[in-house]
């Protein structure tokens, strides 16, 4: 029985494979794993990368890119930059900061609307 930690943004993941045969060779979960995945990226890189996209959100958007989403990828291997139309901001994102640090992914802009109804009742 072997355990495997994996860190994806500030989550970690334990792993415990039972009855699988042992390669050397191998470097992924799964049957025949031997240690933590490399991601290509540590976490500092990451946050590093997310921090400078969101300190050029005025740049982008002074070129028609609204990004409306900064944030680690669920793979852990890159930023995800949420934009409302991905196709129109996809080739110039990735020639700013690279195709293997980021994602490009559709996402509609996010807006906090004020709750003007009753508070709840709470209950026991």
């Amino acid at each position: 029985m072997r355990t495997l930690g994996v860190t994806i943004g500030s989550l970690m993941l334990a792993v415990t494979l039972s009855g699988c045969a042992h390669s050397e060779k191998s470097n992924s979960v799964g049957p025949g794993s031997t240690g933590p995945i490399d991601i290509g990226h540590s976490r500092q890189q990451l946050d590093d990368l997310a921090k400078s996209i969101t300190a050029d959100m005025a740049y982008w958007v002074s070129r028609g890119i609204q990004i409306n989403m900064v944030g680690p990828a669920l793979d852990g291997k890159s930023v995800e930059v949420g934009v409302a139309d991905p196709e129109a901001a996809q080739d110039v994102l990735y020639a700013k900061y690279g195709r293997n640090n980021i994602t490009v992914v559709a996402q509609g802009s996010l807006s906090m609307e004020p709750y003007n109804g009753p508070l709840p009742t709470p209950t026991r």
